[in-house]
């Protein structure tokens, strides 16, 4: 089985210039600038979360990362409520326990959707729920990026 890349190798691969060989101050100015183009697409991630959440209430945007295929679909709880029962039923424990965490983590009273707002990275093996934080979306990958100056 082909070996996941760790987050600062993906990283790398979607900014190859922070490989390059350059000085500190110009690596900086690549952090810099990439962060806020980050910033900006998750922006829109959350203006489309936030679309949904107005018309359909509480859930997460799904975002569908597959081969060529990319999609945007805004679910409800109530929908993931019932993927988690459909799979289960068909013997996807694992699948179903994952969903179960997400639907908690969105239902379960804590979650502020004035803070934040909830996203599903979704491909043809796994799907992973990201919490982006309305004040700064970018902050985890600017941690990451940093390790690079």
């Amino acid at each position: 089985m082909k070996k996941r890349p760790s987050r600062l190798e993906l990283l790398a691969n979607f900014f190859p210039e922070l490989k390059e060989q350059k000085s500190r101050g110009e690596r900086e100015q690549i952090v810099k600038f990439n962060t806020v183009a980050v910033g900006l697409i998750l922006g829109d991630q959350i203006n489309q979360f936030d679309r949904g959440y107005k018309q359909l209430g509480p859930g997460v945007l799904v975002l569908r990362i597959k081969d060529d295929a990319k999609s945007a679909d805004y679910l409800t709880l109530a929908e993931l409520k019932g993927d988690e029962e459909l799979v289960r039923k068909d013997g996807h424990v694992a699948m179903a326990d994952n969903l179960l965490q997400i639907v908690e983590k969105i239902d379960g009273g804590n979650f502020n959707f004035e803070k934040a707002a909830a996203v599903m990275l979704v491909d043809s093996k796994r799907f992973e729920l990201l919490i982006l934080d309305r004040e700064d979306p970018a902050a985890s990958v600017k941690a990451m990026f940093e390790e690079f100056t």
